[in-house]
């Protein structure tokens, strides 16, 4: 290439080049962001069963160690914060019984429902 007195091969990008960065940056965050919002929904569902299979388990536990019984079957939720003769500690943290509710039925039958988690983004 002949070099032209007077100018300058200037260094930088074209204003193409740019716009052309510009629009895959946009496409890729369309992309990304409505699976960010799918993501954080699954968090959420699976912490929720995580949740409900340890309260299912701390209510076998109780039951089997003869801290429940059918005479007390119905205040569940406050023999779950009671430490366990064997290993000492509660059965199930106040935090694990935040947003559930157990529903006693006939003795040894009972349900858990926890509450589906949900996350807000951060500002």
């Amino acid at each position: 290439m002949k070099k032209i007195k007077g100018f300058k091969k200037k260094k930088g990008f074209t204003l193409v080049e740019l716009i052309a960065v510009i629009v895959v940056i946009v496409i890729l965050a369309a992309i990304a962001l409505p699976r960010i919002g799918d993501m954080q929904s699954a968090a959420g569902d699976a912490q929720s069963k995580a949740s409900q299979a340890t309260l299912s388990e701390a209510v076998e536990r109780a039951i089997v160690e003869g801290q429940l019984s059918s005479g007390n079957f119905s205040s569940v939720t406050s023999v779950l914060t009671q430490n366990s003769p064997v290993t000492l500690v509660p059965y199930a943290l106040s935090t694990d019984l935040n947003g559930a509710s157990i529903t006693v039925g006939t003795y040894p039958a009972f349900t858990v429902t926890v509450a589906r988690q949900t996350y807000a983004t951060a500002k």
